[in-house]
């Protein structure tokens, strides 16, 4: 894992593209790993991982372990406004939500 530059305060990693994950054999080789086909219209981008930051109030995304901006946003504060943010961009959001902080 590579230190990034984030937050001053919060230590961010992340793992190069090349790196192999821990759980696959080194003996296998990459080419031998069974690749599922892609579904029509899909990018082969992984989804983006949606984030409710309850404390505050406002939606974020994240995809390869950095926020995703788009059109220019980073945040938004209704999940609708951001549903279809995303599928104008063509970004696949995941539909499982990831809730932080107190629900005031």
């Amino acid at each position: 894992m590579q230190p990034v530059s984030a937050h001053p305060c919060t230590p961010a990693f992340e793992r190069s593209d090349a790196a192999i994950h821990p759980a696959v054999p080194a003996a296998v080789p990459a080419a031998a790993q069974p690749m599922s086909p892609l579904r029509p219209g899909f990018s082969g981008e992984p989804l983006a991982r949606v984030i409710r930051l309850a404390t505050t109030g406002v939606w974020v995304v994240k995809r390869h372990g950095r926020m995703l901006e788009i059109d220019g946003r980073l945040h938004w504060s209704c999940p609708r406004t951001l549903a279809s943010d995303a599928e104008r961009a063509g970004v696949i959001l995941s539909d499982l939500v990831v809730n932080t902080g107190h629900q005031l």
